[in-house]
């Protein structure tokens, strides 16, 4: 009954049900009803730990429901975030180590090793290159120094020297852009007068548990 009454919701919305509210048995069921809920489940922005794709995939793993060309397409598209752009999504979040592979993991630490830390200036200089001018330099490689950090630490150097280079490499970086930095203007939000509807996603969830 359940079933009949979610299969025409929203794509977007079904897959967050699925997400964080169905069982193994629902899932399967719904997958089977809708397989487009699994379109979504081969690209992957960064970080992907962000990717709310990502956490459909996660769920569908720990129901045994993931199809293994998709959680082998998973790895390959969060290796290359951690080589592409240092998203260190794999080593902060252990639910998503669990979908890899011990050999996969050792093969995603050693391309962090070669391939992420001794590139710090590379990555800074791409990010330099997306940077907004009213955005404040001092906050700006925040999260990219977290993420090395987070690097760093799961791959366990042998010494500081990479997060020497970060403290260095991102000082360097910040007083370049200070120069061209152009603090916006404050001004007040504009107010809105009327109360936005639920979302469907909210009244998704309230029509089930009633």
């Amino acid at each position: 009954m359940l079933a009949e009454k979610l299969k025409n919701t929203i794509v977007s919305a079904l897959r967050t049900f699925i997400s964080y509210r169905s069982n193994a048995a629902f899932s399967a069921i719904m997958l089977d009803r809708r397989p487009d809920l699994l379109a979504s489940l081969r690209t992957f922005y960064h970080p992907v730990k962000d990717d709310a794709d990502t956490r459909l995939l996660q769920t569908l793993h720990g129901q045994g429901l993931l199809a293994e060309d998709l959680r082998r397409g998973f790895v390959e598209a969060a290796i290359v975030a951690l080589v592409e752009s240092a998203d260190s999504s794999l080593f902060d979040e252990p639910s998503l180590r669990d979908i890899l592979s011990d050999e996969e993991f050792k093969h995603v630490t050693e391309r962090a090793r070669l391939d992420v830390l001794p590139n710090i200036p590379k990555y800074i200089e791409s990010l330099a290159g997306e940077w907004s001018t009213d955005y404040p330099p001092e906050d700006y490689y925040w999260e990219f120094e977290k993420s090395i950090r987070a690097i760093s630490a799961a791959v366990d150097v042998a010494d500081d020297q990479p997060l020497a280079n970060l403290q260095r490499e991102v000082r360097i970086a910040v007083a370049s852009l200070e120069c061209r930095y152009e603090p916006s203007s404050s001004t007040s939000a504009p107010v809105g007068t009327s109360t936005p509807r639920e979302s469907t996603l909210v009244s998704l969830f309230r029509d089930v548990d009633e």
